[in-house]
């Protein structure tokens, strides 16, 4: 560790990888979050927790996690697994639904993004439409 600098040992930097996987770099919580469809239903999403640890020095490795699915009640604290990282996730997703219904409520088409906090967002849907229209 004393090879890091203070901020890879303490923070977490969020990662976007296009079009769906977010990994978090430093050395905190090896943690990704992943997105896929639900099937054809274009109003859900299914989002996948992975704890990603390197190989320890002499290159054995745990043997692979058992994945564990939670229905639309359960929180992710119902996942003992994800220890204290099901806590953040359970405060992160828990507006979801309401965001979701938001989006949905004003009356003009479209969502009206900020012009520079918001520029991820947009480039993301504008390379998305991109992909879509091949």
């Amino acid at each position: 560790m004393s090879a890091l600098s203070d901020s890879e040992s303490l923070d977490l930097i969020e990662y976007m990888l296009f079009p769906n996987m977010v990994p978090w770099g430093g050395q905190a919580l090896p943690i990704t979050y992943r997105f896929r469809p639900n099937g054809d239903d274009p109003e859900s999403s299914i989002m996948e927790i992975m704890f990603l640890f390197s190989k320890a020095p002499d290159g054995s490795h745990p043997e692979p996690a058992k994945m564990t699915m939670l229905g639309l009640d359960q929180k992710w604290a119902d996942a003992p697994e994800l220890g204290s990282a099901a806590m953040v996730a359970d405060q992160d997703t828990d507006n979801l639904k309401r965001i979701q219904k938001g989006l949905r409520a004003s009356k003009k088409p479209g969502v009206t993004l900020a012009r520079y906090q918001e520029s991820r967002i947009r480039h993301y849907h504008e390379t998305l439409d991109a992909y879509m229209a091949r």
